[in-house]
């Protein structure tokens, strides 16, 4: 399960396209960085807090003219949480992935992203 999800969202990519999101989600991760010492006496792992990141997926309805981003573009997106709370930050798009409903009539694609930047909760 996603840390943070909704249903309203926009990424705006440098050719100045926006795809607009009508589903999304994701996680905020922090590294944990090993610092056992290896002392007598004790047997667990000890631990520090590293680096946070940030990732996940949005879908957009598509149709033949749908400009796709491919992997590794950058794009300014903004999510508004189910909270209410809004998220913003710049993402860099990892994969893209299109998929048809089974009569034909709704096309979507789901992209998956990473974050380039600190996000920004509003």
């Amino acid at each position: 399960m996603a840390a943070i999800s909704g249903m309203i969202g926009s990424v705006t990519y440098a050719s100045g396209y926006t795809s607009n999101a009508h589903q999304w989600e994701a996680d905020i991760t922090a590294e944990a960085l090993d610092t056992t010492g290896f002392s007598p006496g004790s047997n667990y792992r000890t631990r520090l807090v590293g680096l946070l990141d940030w990732s996940g997926s949005y879908t957009c309805w598509t149709d033949g003219t749908t400009v796709l981003p491919a992997a590794g573009t950058g794009g300014s997106a903004t999510f508004l949480a189910t909270t209410g709370r809004q998220y913003s930050g710049t993402i860099l798009v990892t994969s893209c992935r299109t998929g048809i409903s089974a009569d034909g009539s709704q096309r979507t694609t789901t992209v998956s992203w990473v974050g380039a930047a600190v996000p920004t909760p509003a």
